[in-house]
Parts: C-alpha cells; sequence; structure tokens
C-alpha cells in the first residue's frame, strides 16, 4: 500500500478535493437552486465540513477558506453572520474576492452593538465616497452603521455572479449607494450574471406587500452598471415610473411575479432586452378584483413577438381578464393566441387554459374548443409544452390538445420537433370558484381518461413524452427544466473539452519543451565529442612527435663504454625499459617539428653486455 504525506499535496489538488463540498462548484455551470440549499441536509454537512477543514492545518485552512466564502447567506441567516461576514473580508479582502453567490439582508437597526466594535470605522470611512451618508461623512454617534452592512459586502466582492435579496426591502440596499459615484468607478460588482429582488411567495391583490421601484432615475441605473447580467428576478415590480426601456442589453432572462402592470410598461421594460431568450409573467393572485383592468394574454403575446428571433422559453400564469368573445366561433377557438405563432424560435412553453379559452362559458353551454384550435397555433419550432389545469377545466380544450399532439407526429423519430407535453392538474375545480369541492385528489381513472385523450403515435415512436401529474411545480422544476437541464450538461460538456484541450495543448508543449532540450543536448554532447576528438588527435600528434631520437652507435662503442655488470646508471634493466630514454646519455638530440619521426633503436643483451639492432620500427620499444 502507497501511503501519501497529505501536506505534501499541491494546493491546486486540495481546491478540487475541498470543492467537492461546495454547492456553488456542483452547480457552478447551472443557475443555482440556492431556494432549497436550507432544505437539503447534505448540503449542510458539506458546508460544516469546510468550516472543519479551515480549522486545520495553515495550507489546509487556507485553501479550505477560499472554497468556504464561495458563497454566503442561503445556510447563514441570522443578522450576527453577515455581519461576521463583513468584517471577516474587510480584514481579509482576498475572501471577499473569492465569493460567488450571497444573499444579502437590509439589517437596519441592530441591538447587540457589541458587534460594531472598532473595526467597522476604518471600512465606512475607506468607502464614504460611494455610500450615500445623510452627511458628509459617517457619525457614529448618531448613525446606525448596521444599515451599511450589506453596502460594505457588495464593494469588497468584485467577482460576485449571483445576488439576492428576497427579503421585505432588502432591494433598498442600493438607495445606500451615492448612484454618481458608483457608476462612474464601477464599483460594483461588474461580473454579476443573475440578480432577485422581492419576496419570493405569492401575493393576493387584496393584501399585497410593497413593491420593488423600477424607474428610470433608480434602478435602472444601477442595472445598467451590471453590464454581464443575464437573469433578472422581480417579485411585485412597480413599472409605473419607468418612462423609457431600461439598459438590459445583456439581458437573457427575465422573470416577473406578482406582476400588475399595463401594456406600455410591460412593452418598455422588454424594449429594453433586445437579446430576451426566456420570459416568466406570473400575475398577482386575485388581480379581477382591481378596479382597472391590467394587461391582458393577447397583449402579452403581441409585445412579446418583438423577441419572436430569440425567445426560446415563455412561462405565463395569468387568469385575472376572462377570454371576451363576440359569437360562438370566437368561444371555441384561442383568438388570444394569434400572435404566438410569430415566435419562431420558441421551444418550450408553459401557460394555464384561462388564457386561451373561456372556461366558465363552455361549461356553460357544454362546449369545448375545436379539434384544430391549435393546429397552425403553437409554432412549428415548439419542443416542450406544459399545461396548469384542472379536471373540469380539461373537458374545456382536451380534444383540442390531443389533436395537435398527433398532428406533430412524424415516421422519423429524430425529425420529430415535438418532444413533451405535461398536464399538471392543481385541482379538480377552479380554486377560487369551487375550491371547497377540491378536498380529494382526482382517481387513476381519470388520470388514465385525460391520458388517452391526448396520447397517440406521436408518443410512441420513442421520442415524444407524456406527463400527467399532481405535484406542485414551481416556475423552475425538473418538468419544467429538462432543456435547461440538457443545455447545462452540454455546457459542462464543453467546459470539459475545453479543459482537455487546454491539459493537451499543455502536454504537447511540455512535449516540444523536452524535444528542444533533448536536442540541445545533443547537440552540445557532438560539440562535447568533437572538442575531445580533437583534443585526442592533438595529444596523439604531440606524443608522436616528442619521442627522442637515439644516434646510431656501434656494437663497440656500447661495449666499451656500458658494460653490464657497470653500476652506472645507464646500465640497462629490462624491467624498465622507459628509463633508457628518460636517461638519455650525453649525445642524445630532441628532434625538432620539422624532422621526420624516429627511428627507435632496438637493443640485444648477450653475454652480458648491450648490443643494438636498428630494425627501422617506428614508435615501438621492446626486449628479446
Amino acid at each position: 500500500m502507497i501511503e501519501i504525506d497529505s501536506s505534501t499535496l499541491p494546493t491546486e489538488l486540495l481546491h478540487q478535493i475541498f470543492e467537492l463540498f461546495c454547492q456553488h462548484c456542483a452547480e457552478k455551470h447551472t443557475t443555482p437552486r440556492h431556494d432549497i440549499w436550507d432544505q437539503n441536509q447534505k448540503i449542510k454537512e458539506n458546508r460544516r465540513c469546510l468550516i472543519n477543514l479551515s480549522l486545520t492545518c495553515t495550507k489546509w485552512g487556507y485553501a479550505a477558506q477560499q472554497v468556504l466564502h464561495h458563497h454566503f447567506g442561503f445556510l447563514e441567516t441570522t443578522y450576527e453572520q453577515q455581519i461576521s461576514f463583513c468584517r471577516t473580508i474587510c480584514g481579509n479582502p482576498e475572501l471577499g474576492r473569492q465569493l460567488r453567490v450571497a444573499k444579502f439582508r437590509r439589517i437596519g437597526t441592530f441591538l447587540n452593538v457589541k458587534l460594531a466594535g472598532d473595526w467597522i470605522a476604518e471600512p465606512l470611512a475607506k468607502y464614504s465616497e460611494f455610500i450615500s451618508y445623510p452627511g458628509s461623512i459617517f457619525d457614529m454617534d448618531s448613525l446606525t452603521w448596521e444599515d451599511y452592512i450589506a453596502p460594505l459586502i457588495l464593494l469588497q466582492t468584485p467577482n460576485l455572479e449571483h445576488a439576492v435579496l428576497h427579503g421585505l426591502d432588502d432591494w433598498l440596499v442600493f438607495k445606500d449607494f451615492n448612484v454618481r459615484n458608483v457608476t462612474q468607478a464601477r464599483a460594483l460588482p461588474q461580473n454579476l450574471k443573475s440578480l432577485s429582488l422581492g419576496r419570493q411567495h405569492r401575493m393576493i391583490w387584496l393584501n399585497p406587500e410593497r413593491s420593488v421601484m423600477i424607474q428610470d432615475t433608480f434602478m435602472s441605473v444601477f442595472l445598467a452598471t451590471f453590464e454581464k447580467l443575464q437573469m433578472l428576478t422581480i417579485s411585485r415590480p412597480h413599472l409605473y415610473l419607468l418612462f423609457k426601456p431600461p439598459p438590459l442589453q445583456n439581458l437573457r432572462s427575465l422573470r416577473l411575479f406578482n406582476v400588475a402592470t399595463v401594456e406600455d410598461k410591460l412593452r418598455l421594460l422588454i424594449d429594453g432586452a433586445p437579446s430576451l431568450e426566456e420570459f416568466v409573467f406570473w400575475e398577482m393572485e386575485r388581480a379581477e378584483l382591481a378596479p382597472h383592468p391590467y394587461v391582458t394574454p393577447d397583449e402579452v403575446f403581441k409585445i412579446l413577438s418583438s423577441r419572436k428571433l430569440t425567445l426560446r422559453k415563455i412561462v405565463l400564469q395569468m387568469m385575472a381578464t376572462s377570454v371576451l368573445f363576440a359569437n360562438t366561433d370566437q368561444l371555441t377557438t384561442p383568438e388570444t393566441l394569434r400572435d404566438l405563432a410569430q415566435l419562431t424560435k420558441l421551444e418550450q412553453l408553459r401557460m394555464n387554459p384561462e388564457m386561451f379559452c373561456n372556461i366558465p362559458e363552455l361549461l356553460t353551454r357544454k362546449q369545448a374548443l375545436s379539434d384544430e384550435a391549435f393546429i397552425n397555433i403553437f409554432p412549428p419550432s415548439l419542443q416542450i409544452l406544459c399545461i396548469d389545469a384542472t379536471i373540469i377545466g380539461f373537458n374545456c380544450f382536451g380534444a383540442a390538445l390531443g389533436a395537435y399532439a398527433r398532428s406533430t407526429y412524424n415516421k422519423q423519430p429524430e425529425e420529430q420537433k415535438f418532444k413533451q407535453l405535461t398536464l399538471h392538474i392543481t385541482s379538480v375545480f377552479p380554486r377560487h370558484q369551487f375550491g371547497w369541492l377540491n378536498l380529494r385528489e382526482p382517481s387513476e381513472e381519470c388520470l388514465q381518461a385525460m391520458r388517452d385523450v391526448v396520447s397517440g403515435k406521436w408518443e410512441e415512436n420513442g421520442n415524444g413524452r407524456l406527463d400527467i401529474t399532481l405535484e406542485q411545480l414551481q416556475w423552475i422544476d425538473k418538468y419544467w427544466t429538462q432543456a435547461d437541464e440538457d443545455r447545462s450538461l452540454q455546457a459542462r460538456l464543453e467546459a470539459y473539452e475545453e479543459d482537455s484541450q487546454r491539459l493537451q495543448q499543455q502536454l504537447d508543449q511540455e512535449k516540444r519543451e523536452r524535444q528542444k532540450v533533448r536536442e540541445t543536448q545533443d547537440q552540445r554532447y557532438r560539440l562535447l565529442e568533437a572538442e575531445v576528438q580533437s583534443l585526442k588527435e592533438k595529444l596523439d600528434a604531440q606524443s608522436s612527435m616528442s619521442l627522442p631520437v637515439v644516434p646510431q652507435q656501434t656494437e663497440e662503442h656500447v661495449s666499451e663504454t656500458h658494460d653490464a655488470t657497470s653500476p652506472e646508471p645507464w646500465a640497462l634493466r629490462p624491467q624498465d625499459p622507459i628509463l633508457l630514454l628518460a636517461s638519455a646519455p650525453e649525445g642524445f638530440q630532441w628532434p625538432s617539428v620539422a624532422q621526420k619521426a624516429p627511428v627507435i633503436p632496438r637493443y640485444t643483451v648477450r653475454d652480458g653486455s648491450l648490443k643494438t639492432r636498428n630494425r627501422g620500427i617506428r614508435g615501438e620499444m621492446g626486449f628479446e
């Protein structure tokens, strides 16, 4: 078993390990489902693991804290936690730069004054030019510092991508900024991709809550600073002070919840988003009780027709205005949908049947929509259709819906555009008319009868799918966001491919660098080898030229001058042949460069006397 020292793990690997515990990293390529994070026990446990890891050794704690600060505010629900978070990033700005997803709360007056301490004065003074104080400077004695916690966080989180302000009047945090200085210095997060404002629960017109003011001089200015904003969600928007289209050039998704507005104001908002791909419009409940009429379904589709080349997804929930009709033909024909066919790029549509048929009048007359009612109404690009209906209301449009689904059948499954039909059964009877009768859920036999009405070959060829569900669906849910999940999966695959390509490029670059190093080493080796060979040749030449020239002598001269028994140093010792050359007697001459290679004499010892024999052997010396 191989043992690995955890202290030697590289920081990049630690980040990848710790990101497995981060919910933001798990939803990095999709719109975060932060509205359900606090309901998931696994997410809470992973959050606690990150906190524990941040309290370990220095190396692990550093990496874990960076991942821990990727999101804030969804599992931390108290004012004290938001104040502590602000204090942390004021003391360590690097952690503030890690924040990607956050939920802010406008604290207002807080009771625990000990949390302020001495740390709050420095950041309030540092960012005084961007915060709108009642006076020229912040006065701790007369002002409530808690009001400025959320603005301080926004000013220190430049990489924030998703911001949520869902509490009552939390959106008023933008009123605490100096609009001119903030916009000129671009002090707010420039990478913001989604912004959600207002309380996210259903409101009734008889008891509405305070609205989110969308006006030219305030919110439109801030929306213009978020140049990368792609999704804007507003609950209870107030559009009556909007007189020109807001600058939402890069907006892809506009979600309006608890809406009560008129046609011209909604048109201004849509005109400000030329790249709109998704539009969600949920009318405030019981808006029909208002003294003046609001925008009608046919007006909504007429407004949306200006985005016919970009819109891909529409969610509509409107029940306030009954569909008007002048005769029976208009009653059995969805006249309010006549502009829907212009949306040639539309892929997903969800709506309630009250938008296209007058259910009470049809029930009274015992009539229903004609079978051809939807044939040329829905655009041919439509892939997913979801209808929020009651059991009673289904009798008025079920046959027409089944005829449309069967008309989309194509013998070639890959060429069939329409893929999914979802019938969301909200109740048996309309909730506001016969709600007291909705005590029991519809039986399985009833649901099967509904299935028989709309099923057909379009469902049998493998590409179509029919869902009839009683589950409570939200405006973003598993039934509705299947295409979004597919698109998210495609985005992840593209990201993985980009990572693979980048890694392959790095490997190729390293391979080229190694090849270059190898070629350089080979070149150096060849140069060294050539240099060694050159030196060797020079040494050989010098050694051959430095041998002495021994003068030729007669045997008599040698025998007369050198006796074998002589103790003189010139006496020949067979075991030491070099001595003869190293101790040359007088008369030896060293050759010059111009001389030829010398002739080495060969000596012979006979009868104790030294004799020479010149055999003309060059560069060789030996004994016989």
